[in-house]
């Protein structure tokens, strides 16, 4: 049998000398000393815990940001930029029907492009679509590697 406590109770939860039975909490799990631990130290806790909502909630926004961003705005604010690049450097009309980019696989889209002679006559160079895939981890090494291109 257990000494009891200095209240005069038996031990609970905890490992007591020349105890034969050790209680545990619902998980089972005691601690190195013998105690039970505490129901709230487990990782469903910890997952509630207001830092970790917070974390999880800034995670969740800068992914929702970089999704919209390079979804949706890139795109719009860029087909005219690379239109008038192109018209620029090459010294003739060039038109861009789409601009597509995927910001999670690196990858972007030229569609319907048209670079017309330089006096607008007729065409110099045109196609659909031209896919450029870009390898990510070559951004972290210096410089962009192009991993794929598909015209």
């Amino acid at each position: 049998m257990s000494a009891p406590n200095p209240s005069g109770e038996p031990p609970s939860g905890r490992f007591a000398p020349g105890s034969e039975t050790i209680r545990a909490s619902d998980d089972g799990r005691l601690a190195a000393d013998g105690n039970v631990k505490h129901p709230e130290m487990t990782l469903r806790a910890t997952l509630k815990g207001p830092r970790i909502r917070r974390i999880l909630a800034v995670i969740a926004g800068i992914l929702a940001l970089w999704t919209v961003v390079g979804f949706l705005l890139l795109p719009r604010i860029l087909r005219p930029v690379v239109e008038r690049k192109l018209a620029a450097t090459l010294h003739r009309p060039v038109m861009l029907s789409r601009l597509s980019l995927n910001p999670f696989t690196l990858s972007a889209a030229l569609e319907g492009l048209d670079v017309k002679e330089r006096d607008g006559s007729g065409p110099f160079l045109s196609f659909e679509r031209l896919s450029v895939n870009l390898e990510s981890v070559s951004l972290f090494r210096g410089g962009p590697v192009i991993r794929a291109i598909a015209l």
